[in-house]
C-alpha cells in the first residue's frame, strides 16, 4: 500500500511539474513530429544493422520510411491530441487523478485495440495468418 501512495504522491507532483514548466497541458507542432519521426527512423536503422546484423545491402529503407512517417505523421499527433484530452480530467483529489486518466486511457484505447487485433486473428485474417506462420 505505501507504493501505491508513492507513486500517487509523485503522479501529482508530475502533473503539476508539467503544467508549470508548461504553462498548461502538454502540446506539439510539426516540429516536434518531425523529431518524433526521426527519432524512430534512427531507431529503426539501428536495430536494423546493430540488431539484426543487417549488411548495407540487405538494408530495408522501406521498412525506416514506414516507421518515419508512422511515428511523425500519423501517431504523435494522434497522441498528443489523446494526451491533450487526458489533460482536461482534472477533478477529484489530486492523488486520484493519473489513476482516473490511466483508467480512461486503457478503457478507451488499449481495450479497443486489443479487439481490433484479436478479432482479425479468430476470423483468419491477415493478423491471423502472420500468426500461424510466425514461430511463436
Amino acid at each position: 500500500m505505501d507504493r501505491i501512495k508513492q507513486y500517487l504522491q509523485l503522479a501529482a507532483i508530475h502533473d503539476r511539474v508539467v503544467s508549470a514548466v508548461h504553462g498548461g497541458p502538454p502540446t506539439a507542432d510539426a516540429d516536434d513530429y518531425f523529431g518524433y519521426g526521426t527519432i524512430s527512423g534512427t531507431g529503426d536503422v539501428i536495430a536494423q544493422f546493430a540488431i539484426e546484423k543487417r549488411t548495407l545491402r540487405e538494408y530495408d529503407a522501406v521498412r525506416t520510411a514506414r516507421f518515419v512517417v508512422l511515428a511523425g505523421g500519423i501517431i504523435a499527433p494522434v497522441l498528443n491530441r489523446w494526451f491533450f484530452v487526458l489533460e482536461k480530467i482534472r477533478s477529484g483529489p489530486a492523488k486520484l487523478v493519473p489513476l482516473k486518466r490511466l483508467a480512461v486511457d486503457q478503457r478507451c484505447c488499449f481495450l479497443r485495440w486489443c479487439s481490433s487485433c484479436s478479432g482479425p486473428a479468430r476470423r483468419g485474417g491477415a493478423v491471423g495468418r502472420r500468426l500461424q506462420e510466425s514461430d511463436l
